[in-house]
């Protein structure tokens, strides 16, 4: 089934956040919000080993059905989301993604899909990926010719 997006959530686990990422969270948040109110698909993928995903995102998902969670054992989540997609039945238009980090799994997860999917747009949700680093260079972000950076609050 052709769907016009899918939301790819990457590694937002306890672990790796800090009370300080509560903005973060909450602009994760309303994209999954207004990826169920659209029906459109949902991939959380988590470090695997590191724990589930925070509590705060998981009981926004309880009750929908296109949703799908994968543990990844490296950086990249590309091979997982496209089973995830493969799982639920859909092919997106174009993939909006988030979460942490930015230089090393979102970075890799994107990269992935871009040579998996090169006809799809893939869009880095900027406003909502966290960086090791407290300001992330974006004009290091490995981009291709259909990589968007979109810094809108909450892009979808």
């Amino acid at each position: 089934m052709q769907v016009e997006f899918a939301l790819v959530v990457v590694d937002m686990q306890p672990i790796y956040l800090t009370r300080e990422d509560h903005v973060l969270i909450e602009r994760v948040g309303l994209l999954i919000d207004k990826a169920i109110a659209a029906g459109q698909p949902i991939v959380l993928l988590e470090y695997a080993n590191k724990g589930r995903t925070c509590i705060e995102l998981l009981h926004r998902l309880e009750g929908y059905a296109l949703v799908r969670t994968k543990q990844k054992y490296g950086w990249g989540g590309a091979d997982e989301t496209l089973q995830a997609f493969a799982e639920m039945g859909v092919t997106p238009g174009s993939v909006s993604v988030c979460g942490v980090y930015t230089e090393q799994c979102v970075a890799h997860t994107v990269s992935g899909l871009v040579y998996s999917l090169p006809r799809t747009v893939i869009d880095v949700l900027t406003a909502a990926c966290l960086s090791i680093a407290s300001a992330y260079d974006w004009s290091k972000f490995p981009v291709a010719g259909n990589v968007n950076l979109v810094a809108a609050d909450v892009a979808i």
